[in-house]
């Protein structure tokens, strides 16, 4: 994407894959984004609204986006914005919309979400359903077999205000259905559940499938942790999911011995550390055996792709044990260690020529990363310095200051061996004042070509704004490319520094698990929506 004054469309796209307009993603942002896009309002006319259709429509074909919320919101406000045709007879752009929000509401959190910012979007704010809304929801309900919705509305039970009681009385959805066992089904949500012990005999199989699994939902809703062989069972026998389960009943191992059968494996590193507070990872413990089992299975781990910021979180959470509520188990850490090293041959490749520049400050064991507060901002640089390291061949590493430094960090190059460059830097007096385009400088005074660069500081210091911008401008003019990207994250600064009209770059505030598939996918071309869409979602 070449730099030039970008179009709403531009802007749009970028607002649907990373949240603002702007370019700017805060980890701590808040998905409310009334008059976050005033770019979006050029769209909600029938000569511009398909144009603007099309593109969300190839976003979310590509999963270009970093959370479906933008998607929903942008969605929503063309269906209530865009004028109604005299005769109020249903337009294409809206027929479109639905259809593709129709696509995108895969759970039911997605259909609250929608419905939510449906209302937000709505002028007047008190407006009511019209018939594509209604018929949006109907179609959601209809759509499922009657065990995968009583699996959805006990998985999601409520979400952004609305329950399933609110949506199926508000799109007139009546009990007496086509299929007996959906009649079940919203019978149980439009009581409540209360009548769930009086659901009549039934010869019909579908029927009594969907009885029973409401039943033991109501059942495991009313037991106690101390039932821990009942809960099990009952999670074992239906496979429930964690948001199936009541949060009280996390409380007891035999939850997590019922879940870890058919858990996704993602969600099984995410729960170490809670398994550990409950015993159950303890060398001398019943459990352990069968966790060790499963994060010892590298084939698995490669097979499923899981991000090495999944388990390299899980394994700091473990290891630094902040609670003091478990003895780690050293065995189940050297596991981690194997499980993250293996999961580095997922990342991909990028393949372009790649600059990461880092600043730290010397008193790192005092300060704390935005949205991972368990981790100094030490931790992320060397990670995204691993990860870089591991997926690419070209690439360089630098620690910034008052001057750059290149340092001698290869692929080989350990977690401890990074950390332990990046800190033997901060100790220079030098370290104290630093300016974040430093590294844009060096690289422009030595002709250094470089397609992506990051840049990654505790802070965003800069002598200006002003300064800044013109430094990335003279770099892509003085080495002769105008279309090499940029991303500077801050770890513990959420001031605002980016250039809404560079397309180019990317600024980042905080850090948690979507930062790394965040910046790979930016360097890999996927919020690019120009004509070589299809190259760039070809790309690994």
């Amino acid at each position: 994407m070449a730099f030039c004054t970008p179009s709403d469309l531009d802007f749009v796209t970028r607002f649907v894959c990373i949240g603002s307009e702007e370019g700017s993603y805060n980890v701590l942002a808040a998905s409310d984004f009334t008059d976050k896009t005033p770019s979006l309002s050029s769209f909600l006319c029938k000569e511009k609204g398909k144009e603007a259709i099309d593109r969300l429509r190839k976003i979310f074909q590509n999963r270009s986006y970093i959370t479906k919320e933008p998607l929903l919101y942008a969605l929503a406000k063309i269906i209530r914005n865009t004028p109604v045709s005299k005769n109020h007879e249903e337009d294409d752009i809206r027929i479109a919309a639905y259809s593709l929000a129709q696509d995108a509401c895969e759970s039911a959190m997605d259909l609250f979400t929608f419905v939510h910012y449906d209302k937000v979007a709505a002028e007047p704010k008190k407006a009511g359903w019209g018939r594509g809304m209604r018929r949006l929801v109907s179609r959601w309900y209809d759509s499922k077999t009657p065990l995968k919705l009583a699996s959805e509305v006990t998985k999601c039970k409520s979400g952004r205000g609305w329950t399933h009681r609110d949506l199926l009385r508000q799109c007139h959805i009546k009990p007496d259905r086509k299929s007996k066992g959906l009649s079940v089904v919203v019978d149980y949500v439009v009581h409540r559940g209360k009548k769930c012990e009086n659901f009549p005999e039934s010869d019909d199989k579908e029927v009594q499938e969907v009885v029973a699994f409401l039943k033991d939902i109501n059942s495991l809703a009313s037991s106690q942790p101390t039932e821990g062989a009942l809960v099990r069972s009952l999670i074992e026998k239906h496979k429930f999911t964690e948001r199936q389960i009541p949060s009280f009943l996390f409380q007891s191992p035999e939850t997590f011995e019922g879940l870890l059968g058919h858990m996704k494996l993602e969600d099984i590193f995410k729960s170490i550390p809670k398994m550990a507070s409950l015993g159950m990872l303890h060398h001398a413990s019943a459990q352990v055996g069968h966790v060790m089992d499963i994060v010892k299975n590298l084939t698995l781990i490669q097979q499923e792709k899981i991000h090495p910021i999944v388990i390299f979180l899980a394994l700091r959470r473990y290891e630094a044990d902040r609670s003091k509520k478990w003895i780690k188990n050293y065995h189940l850490i050297k596991a981690l260690h194997a499980a993250f090293n293996v999961s580095l041959q997922s990342l991909p490749r990028i393949g372009k020529r790649m600059l990461l520049a880092v600043h730290v400050d010397n008193k790192v064991a005092k300060q704390h990363v935005s949205g991972a507060n368990f981790l100094s901002p030490i931790m992320p640089c060397a990670l995204m310095a691993k990860f870089l390291l591991e997926s690419e061949d070209n690439i360089q590493v630098v620690f910034f200051h008052q001057k750059v430094i290149e340092l001698n960090i290869r692929r080989k190059t350990t977690m401890a061996g990074i950390i332990e460059q990046f800190i033997n830097c901060t100790k220079e007096p030098a370290n104290a004042i630093y300016d974040i385009s430093e590294p844009l400088k060096w690289a422009t005074q030595n002709k250094k070509l470089f397609d992506n660069i990051l840049i990654i500081s505790d802070k965003k210091i800069v002598s200006s704004h002003l300064e800044f911008h013109e430094t990335v401008k003279l770099y892509r003019r003085e080495v002769s490319l105008p279309n090499a990207k940029l991303v500077y994250i801050s770890l513990s600064d959420f001031s605002y520094l980016n250039d809404k009209n560079d397309l180019n770059t990317l600024e980042i505030s905080g850090f948690n698990e979507r930062i790394p598939p965040m910046v790979y996918k930016f360097f890999l071309g996927k919020f690019d929506f120009t004509e070589d869409l299809n190259e760039a979602a070809a790309l690994p």
